[in-house]
């Protein structure tokens, strides 16, 4: 593939999407998009399209949303007009088209084989992956500030799972002078973050202390507050849930006991748009010259 000459497609995707694809066009490439109709800023070097067949019209690379969709019937595009059926966007796709999507799932894979398309998922770019974690961190401690009356500083928290997203999350807030607890399932990622100067315990035993937290950080993507833990909390604790869906906290029981428990997904969409453009940009563009497809 010529990567120099290569035409970018891009459609669908939140306000990083928009980002991405101006940025690919500063950097000169030809870039052409479809599903921002209502963005409030103006795309200065994308050529907007009037359908997904004259977007993708000869390009070589399709850049879809992370996560590609929601309902599993549309591309994920809030800013479009109309709703964009996933099937739209394979038909009479030539082979060897490169696809980069977010969350891949058996549809979109199956989809991809037929087309003989190369299915690339963001998930699975190791640069891509860990440099999200940093808006995610970011917008993650920005929710939790908008939503307590004390400072980060010297709160009691707790960080469950101990990944990308974890590990980063917890160095941000010790910096800010936060009591952190990290919970953990695996005796080396426990060691790892005891290494790190937090305290560590067994996420199987966080109901002996689960009361005692101002806020607590969910990232990983299992049901780990349902009932009978919720019921063990301070109502006064607030829950952040960076998991993928459906998430970790039984949201319905937690409303319910008057717990406060935020979903917060997309972040770096949300909270920090052109740095998360911008990091995926640079990882499409790396995985392209690398040939990593």
């Amino acid at each position: 593939m010529d990567i120099d000459n290569i035409k970018f497609s891009v459609i669908g995707g939140d306000e990083r999407f928009a980002y991405l694809s101006d940025g690919l066009g500063q950097k000169g490439y030809e870039v052409s998009c479809f599903g921002f109709d209502e963005l409030e800023f103006p795309l200065k070097y994308t050529v907007k399209c009037p359908s997904v067949g004259d977007a993708k019209s000869g390009a070589g690379c399709l850049i879809l949303p992370l996560p590609y969709t929601k309902d599993g019937v549309n591309i994920n595009a809030p800013f479009a007009k109309r709703k964009i059926c996933i099937s739209e966007v394979f038909e009479n796709i030539p082979a060897d088209t490169v696809v980069f999507a977010g969350k891949c799932d058996e549809k979109l894979t199956a989809l991809s084989q037929n087309s003989k398309c190369r299915l690339v998922d963001y998930m699975d770019c190791e640069d891509i992956a860990i440099l999200n974690t940093v808006p995610t961190a970011e917008g993650a401690i920005e929710i939790a500030m908008k939503e307590t009356v004390f400072t980060l500083h010297g709160a009691e928290i707790a960080v469950c799972g101990f990944g990308r997203v974890g590990a980063i999350l917890a160095y941000k807030l010790k910096s800010l002078g936060a009591n952190v607890c990290v919970y953990a399932r695996r005796d080396e990622v426990l060691c790892l973050a005891r290494a790190y100067g937090y305290k560590a315990v067994k996420i199987q035993n966080i109901d002996r202390e689960v009361f005692k937290f101002d806020i607590i950080f969910n990232t990983v993507p299992s049901m780990i507050f349902s009932h009978s833990l919720i019921d063990r909390m301070n109502k006064k604790t607030l829950i952040i849930d960076l998991a993928s869906l459906p998430g970790g906290v039984d949201f319905p029981y937690a409303e319910a006991v008057g717990l406060k428990a935020i979903s917060a997904l997309s972040l770096p969409g949300k909270c920090a748009p052109k740095s998360a453009g911008e990091i995926l940009m640079n990882g499409i563009l790396g995985i392209l010259r690398k040939g990593q497809i």
